[in-house]
């Protein structure tokens, strides 16, 4: 009795096994949130390349991770208006001819939450020519929902380690850069951050 007992126990066990391994390749895979560890330090020094490279118009030395979208507008007004609702800085940088054409693009830095980074989240950035106005809008809020773990209480009493990261989260910096024919005036809202290369 005890071996039937024994065997029928034993293939269930290995019947529950063989289902679990087709479960487990039968259910899709998630998309991975993060693309791996980034130290807050050196996001922080992609932040100050990025800025201090677009501010003084040395975008081709500007890593080609942070160029996030590109923009090619033809363009034979001689006055262009910004207006949208952006977080982004404007920098413009005007051509040594008249071309007309407006070229842009959209810069981001690492996004880093809790050391992790998920620059795969940034949002992504809509640019619309519309008579005149150049519109630059946003395309949606984002949200996360992160689930991390950590050691227990006691464990990280000896080992030294901090509940919560120094800098649980690193902004990306934002720039959209714009290459605009020689003489084109620019006006922008009020509220728009923008800036000129070499003026």
């Amino acid at each position: 009795m005890t071996t039937k007992r024994t065997y029928c126990f034993f293939t269930s066990y290995v019947a529950v096994l063989i289902v679990s391994v087709i479960l487990f390749y039968a259910l899709p895979a998630k998309e991975n949130a993060v693309g791996g560890r980034v130290q807050s330090e050196t996001a922080n020094k992609g932040i100050d390349k990025v800025y201090n490279a677009a501010q003084e118009g040395r975008i081709e030395e500007i890593n080609s991770k942070y160029k996030k979208q590109q923009w090619e507008f033809p363009y034979k007004e001689s006055r262009l208006h910004l207006d949208g609702n952006v977080d982004p800085t404007i920098v413009v940088e005007r051509k040594q001819s008249s071309d007309g054409t407006i070229d842009a693009i959209f810069f981001a830095t690492d996004f880093v939450v809790g050391g992790f980074d998920m620059s795969n989240r940034t949002p992504a950035i809509n640019l619309e020519l519309e008579g005149d106005t150049l519109m630059i809008d946003n395309t949606g809020p984002l949200q996360i929902n992160l689930g991390m773990y950590s050691k227990e209480f006691p464990i990280r009493q000896f080992t030294g380690e901090q509940f919560i990261e120094e800098d649980p989260i690193v902004s990306p910096m934002q720039i959209i850069y714009l290459r605009v024919p020689k003489d084109l005036e620019i006006t922008g809202a009020s509220d728009m951050d923008i800036t000129y290369v070499n003026k």
